[in-house]
């Protein structure tokens, strides 16, 4: 950080305008530093992935490979091979990181497959949100006694 006068949010808020705004940031604060994410999404992700419940269930829902459940039994993703899919939890995860980055859709999707074809293994994948209503019926459904 240069000499800031203004915190890294609104800079990078300014950043994003262009123009005057944009060298008044430069003034502030480094490229870098404008445009690096206030968080690390990818270490963000890795959190999940590296540390979850893995469920299965063919009979019940033959299309997923496997689920994501974190330790309280709350929805985290699912990942269907056959349909090439990733779905990720819409609150927990997706809008977390939407409100996080200021990330449109594309953006995110093309992050987050990057993340899940590194970390996962797989060739390629499409990445979508699971509405909500799923997830209470996935979380019912797998944290039975």
């Amino acid at each position: 950080m240069k000499n800031a006068k203004l915190s890294l949010e609104t800079a990078k808020a300014l950043y994003n305008q262009g123009g005057v705004s944009r060298q008044f940031a430069l003034d502030n604060f480094t490229e870098e530093e404008l445009t690096k994410p206030l968080f690390d999404v990818k270490e963000f992700l890795l959190s999940f992935f590296n540390d979850f419940n893995y469920k299965v269930d063919r009979v019940e829902f033959p299309k997923s490979t496997f689920f994501g459940f974190d330790k309280q039994g709350n929805f985290l993703f699912e990942y269907e091979k056959i349909n090439n899919r990733f779905y990720l939890s819409y609150d927990k995860i997706w809008l977390y990181i939407a409100n996080k980055t200021g990330w449109g859709r594309d953006e995110l999707q093309n992050f987050v497959r990057g993340v899940v074809i590194e970390h996962f293994q797989i060739s390629s994948v499409i990445i979508e949100y699971e509405p909500e209503s799923y997830e209470k019926a996935y979380k019912k459904h797998f944290n039975k006694d």
